[in-house]
């Protein structure tokens, strides 16, 4: 009996305990995914076995002006994110690491440092840069691969370095690059098949989870396709529509604070703000948290992590025009500033979108004195799934719902709703929560039993102790 009618039967002899929502219910199934998709779930695997699966790692990284000491604290905390990821249960993942950076070029090449043709587009870096001569990656690869191959080594596309090495050589960008970033827009074309460059051939994988980790110190400024946010052949002074030519734009534009935009007037610190969602300047956050969870079968498979300035505090200040205008021209105030002169702005998209993806997103300021301790909180989040299944003990009696996701080989979506083992009577698959030393003293493990079935390849269960119970 192969995996997928083992499962079946398994199902079939829940009776009626176990809702299951298949291909009859098709759309029950998508909603209960929707429903979901912020709850915290867990990759499954057959009895006995860890699983270590495969990661698709993607580094956004801004290579704008002021970015060199933050790409080498990068690069020098990258051992720390490592080491969190070569401690999962099933060891080390099958993994592919790229580097992208936030230049998508902007205007007509009358901007300094932008190229109006488009910047990088999305491209996989694979240059070596500043002390570093090369990556040793192997030859026409442009991102680092680790694999487990069918005989259980491991091998890997780069010889003659460490894999620190190689990543810090492909992450040190520089700070050429175009001063409006758009981290959005860079990932969307690095990881959209229809857009990414040949660079990006075989990088993002079907089976894989995927963690995109964006590195910048200014917010988002991703402009929707056909939308002049950029325009150098109109007024530029203070008084213009769009106003000057300046990243203030951005801020002026992308966001709402208290529901109205940014002023061009110096302010004292503002409240509220937020994505500008809706008159589209700027593309979505929602849209863009569509697109990345499009790209996997399930939400649970998708992880974003932003290393930014923190959303606050948010103030405007004015500075002198950069030619004689009728008043002074507005900037941002940056929300956080280092000991040694290094700064960044409230990234006020960046962390909205983290905030909107749940337990599969992650914050950290990048105005620290190092990137150890926020790398090594980001791969801890970013491989939960692959963790114990420890999660928070709930309050008693637990009032807690239990659902498995799959998606089958045809790409149809399935979704069934399991009993506690408590109220199951001997009916499987069913849960528990139990004390496990593998958690800590507040979790306990989320333990299902499915009595000797096998797992549909790509099964996630996830677990609420809180949300409303799911409709029928």
């Amino acid at each position: 009996m192969n995996g997928k009618v083992a499962w079946a039967a398994a199902l079939a002899a829940c009776g009626c305990s176990v809702q299951t929502l298949v291909t009859s219910e098709q759309s029950h199934a998508e909603r209960v995914f929707t429903l979901t998709a912020n709850w915290p779930a867990f990759a499954q695997a057959a009895a006995g076995k860890a699983p270590r699966g495969a990661v698709d790692i993607l580094f956004m990284i801004d290579n704008s002006s002021s970015m060199a000491p933050l790409q080498q604290q990068l690069a020098a905390g990258f051992d720390a994110f490592m080491s969190i990821i070569d401690g999962l249960p099933g060891g080390t993942p099958d993994l592919h690491i790229g580097v992208v950076s936030s230049d998508m070029g902007v205007g007509d090449d009358s901007i300094a440092s932008c190229n109006g043709q488009g910047g990088d587009r999305g491209s996989l870096n694979d240059v070596p840069r500043g002390a570093c001569t090369q990556t040793n990656l192997d030859p026409h690869d442009h991102f680092i691969a680790l694999r487990t191959e069918a005989d259980g080594s491991r091998s890997a596309n780069y010889t003659g370095s460490t894999l620190s090495e190689v990543f810090g050589c492909i992450a040190r960008l520089g700070e050429t690059g175009c001063g409006f970033e758009q981290p959005f827009s860079s990932v969307k074309h690095a990881l959209d098949p229809a857009l990414a460059p040949p660079n990006n051939l075989g990088f993002l994988r079907r089976e894989a989870f995927l963690a995109v980790i964006m590195i910048t110190n200014e917010d988002d400024c991703s402009a929707n396709p056909g939308v002049s946010l950029y325009d150098t052949s109109s007024n530029l002074s203070i008084t213009s529509p769009l106003g000057p030519l300046t990243n203030f734009r951005c801020n002026e534009f992308g966001h709402l604070c208290g529901g109205y935009h940014p002023p061009r007037t110096a302010t004292g610190p503002l409240q509220g703000c937020e994505s500008n969602e809706a008159e589209g300047y700027l593309e979505s956050v929602s849209s863009f948290v569509a697109f990345l969870r499009g790209l996997k079968s399930d939400p649970a498979r998708v992880f974003v992590a932003s290393v930014a300035g923190p959303a606050t505090p948010y103030q405007v200040h004015v500075r002198p025009p950069s030619f004689p205008d009728t008043a002074d021209w507005p900037e941002i105030g940056h929300s956080c500033s280092t000991v040694d002169g290094g700064f960044a702005d409230p990234a006020v998209r960046l962390n909205q979108l983290t905030e909107s993806l749940g337990p599969y997103g992650r914050f950290e300021s990048i105005c620290g004195d190092s990137m150890y301790t926020p790398l090594r909180r980001i791969a801890a989040t970013m491989t939960r799934p692959l963790r114990d299944a420890c999660v928070s003990r709930p309050s008693s009696p637990p009032a807690c719902q239990v659902v498995d996701r799959w998606t089958d080989g045809d790409g149809i979506k399935h979704a069934a709703v399991l009993p506690s083992c408590a109220d199951a009577s001997g009916i499987t698959p069913c849960w528990s929560l139990v004390d496990d030393p593998s958690c800590r003293a507040t979790e306990q493990h989320l333990a299902v039993d499915r009595g000797g079935a096998s797992v549909p390849t790509g099964l996630m269960t996830a677990i609420d102790c809180a949300s409303l119970p799911l409709p029928p």
